[in-house]
């Protein structure tokens, strides 16, 4: 039995229904009968009987709601345990978001051992977003960089506004003008992020105000988009951070008409975050700014 199944048995245990132990834990409820489902289905017997009114225990959760009860608080001696141990000592698990851990993570890991050398990060997930939430749900990393998922169990906290820019390679025509006007952007050949991407709206409202109907490409990879323009006479939309390891590398363009952030955050299980932990993430927080902002601001 993992924690968290035995999280969920407590809960349902307490509630009666599984809406009620959904919103105890911050979880959905496919989730919490999910996991049900596949607890009773390994142990090979059922814990709760269901009907309209809700949920009871079985003889067989009934018995074994006392052992779970007696997991949770040897969790929690251990956790306790975990967080009387160093500041500065210990191993560590980080999940993000591709781009974030593409371009801004390898330049904290090496600033990270330079600073708590016996702070050792033992493994970096870069995936989607919803890989990086259940890595952080299910423990596999202690702290993520993504968007806010929120989850009640869940911790976020912004921790930098990144612009999105509209850019051109170097090569291109429009990289030596000093400002953009939205007549230059018309006829451009334009890159755009996928139609369920968060910004998507906001660039196409700046693109009709453009009266831009120019369209080559859609993809829902930022860093495909940013290899696209290199490489071609497209303009496309890129973030800020993607700029980290080579400012020059691609010409933002400065169009007063368009201005597009997109929030940062780091995000953290409430109840479960080691002092070594909280250390690491704090020094790469203040890292990740001071490396962003040189870009922003060059």
């Amino acid at each position: 039995m993992e924690i968290q199944q035995a999280r969920i048995v407590q809960a349902l245990a307490l509630e009666g229904t599984m809406l009620g132990a959904a919103d105890r834990l911050g979880l959905t409820q496919p989730a919490v009968s999910a996991s049900l489902g596949s607890l009773e289905s390994a142990l090979g017997v059922k814990l709760f009987f269901r009907s309209r009114r809700g949920l009871t225990l079985t003889h067989h959760g009934t018995t074994l709601l006392p052992k779970v009860r007696q997991l949770l608080e040897l969790n929690t001696n251990i956790t306790e345990y975990g967080k009387q141990l160093s500041h500065e000592e210990g191993s560590i698990r980080i999940a993000g978001r591709q781009g974030f851990m593409q371009y801004i993570f390898p330049a904290l890991h090496g600033l990270l051992r330079k600073r708590y050398p016996d702070i050792r990060i033992e493994f970096a997930l870069s995936g989607e977003q919803h890989e990086v939430i259940s890595a952080l749900q299910t423990g596999a990393a202690d702290f993520a960089f993504a968007a806010s998922p929120k989850i009640k169990s869940i911790s976020s906290s912004v921790f930098f506004h990144d612009p999105v820019w509209l850019a051109v390679a170097p090569s291109h025509p429009l990289a030596k003008k000093k400002t953009v006007t939205l007549a230059d952007i018309k006829d451009l050949e334009i890159c755009l992020p996928a139609k369920h991407d968060r910004l998507r709206g906001t660039i196409e409202r700046f693109l009709r105000k453009a009266n831009a109907k120019n369209i080559v490409l859609e993809t829902n990879d930022y860093t495909l988009m940013r290899n696209i323009i290199l490489t071609s006479e497209c303009a496309g939309f890129i973030y800020a951070h993607v700029l980290t390891n080579d400012p020059n590398e691609l010409r933002p363009l400065k169009v007063k008409e368009f201005t597009l952030t997109r929030d940062l955050t780091v995000l953290h299980r409430r109840d479960d975050l080691a002092p070594h932990a909280e250390t690491a993430m704090n020094y790469m927080l203040a890292e990740a700014v001071r490396i962003l902002k040189k870009v922003v601001t060059r």
